[in-house]
């Protein structure tokens, strides 16, 4: 099982990091990643303006939409997934289809020391550098290293705002 599962008071994210489909990537030592909705979604779909106004607000049709929490489960390849919390809201990239999100971790300071957790990171991290075989010098992995970058962006585009 991945992706989205919607529920009455929640929606929960299941997210594979280890790069089949889809580049999810921690950025910030795992206080951040992203994640990408389904091809299908766009950014007017119900659930997308659920996740984008998950503390709670407007819709872009001006529809009130009532707070959800948004919650993290995430797996390396063969494993089962790790409970990594609840998400915040941190931007979203429109024009790219699939829509890519950046999440905020907001139980990033509880769960960064467990070790399940630090599994996902390393796992993640591994997959910047691909090595053919185990003695071969690892050479950059292009498309997580661009998903990284793209991920950093949206970071820098909401900070920016903050700062308004």
């Amino acid at each position: 099982m991945s992706g989205i599962q919607e529920w009455k008071n929640s929606i929960c994210l299941f997210v594979n990091v280890y790069g089949e489909g889809y580049k999810n990537v921690f950025l910030e030592n795992g206080r951040f990643i992203t994640w990408f909705a389904q091809n299908r979604q766009w950014e007017g779909t119900p659930v997308v303006q659920r996740m984008i106004n998950c503390a709670g607000g407007k819709t872009s049709e001006g529809t009130t939409v009532k707070a959800t929490p948004v919650l993290l489960f995430c797996r390396n390849k063969g494993q089962g997934y790790v409970y990594c919390g609840k998400l915040g809201y941190s931007g979203h990239d429109p024009d790219r289809i699939p829509i890519r999100f950046v999440w905020e971790l907001l139980d990033f300071d509880r769960i960064s020391k467990d070790e399940p957790f630090q599994d996902l990171i390393a796992a993640c991290e591994s997959m910047f550098e691909y090595r053919a075989n185990p003695l071969s010098t690892g050479v950059p992995n292009e498309e997580f290293n661009e998903e990284r970058k793209e991920g950093k962006k949206l970071l820098k585009k909401k900070s920016k705002k903050k700062k308004k």
